[in-house]
């Protein structure tokens, strides 16, 4: 293991932010590409624990990061019911449910484990270069851009 990155947080919206200040650790040895979008991915996640896993003020969110070889494994953990991991349409409105469309568009692969916590993963390939990919390559992925297109309308 390279570097691993283990923190613990309250259940509340200032910890989507101090998640993302979290990963500064990462500076120096990812390129700067792949660390902003590790940052969204992290505020993504912890945004969905906060707002969405029905947590006490004495529950935790849980943030591992461990950086090896090829790839970046990035965890986040929460005591919450947990949830199937389909992707669904966003909300009426649009302002709203994006945020596994954007772990799709970013990521290499994902998941989630309900075994004893409910526990979003995420793996990025480290690339030798810089990141070429564009978002949403896969067939039937939403394009990053497509995801924050309700931001310009």
């Amino acid at each position: 293991m390279e570097l691993e990155i283990e923190h613990r947080f309250p259940p509340t919206p200032d910890s989507v932010a101090a998640a993302r200040r979290s990963l500064g650790r990462l500076a120096g040895h990812v390129p700067e590409p792949l660390l902003s979008d590790l940052r969204l991915l992290v505020s993504e996640l912890v945004t969905n624990s906060v707002r969405h896993a029905r947590l006490g003020s004495k529950d935790v969110i849980e943030l591992r990061v461990a950086l090896s070889g090829d790839s970046v494994r990035l965890e986040v953990a929460d005591p919450g019911p947990g949830f199937e991991a389909t992707l669904r349409p966003p909300g009426p409105d649009g302002s709203s449910g994006w945020g596994l469309h954007v772990v799709d568009a970013i990521a290499d692969r994902w998941g989630v484990d309900h075994r004893d916590s409910t526990r979003v993963w995420v793996e990025i390939n480290r690339p030798s270069e810089p990141r070429k990919r564009p978002p949403g390559n896969r067939p039937g992925a939403l394009s990053l851009l497509s995801c924050c297109a309700f931001l310009t309308t």
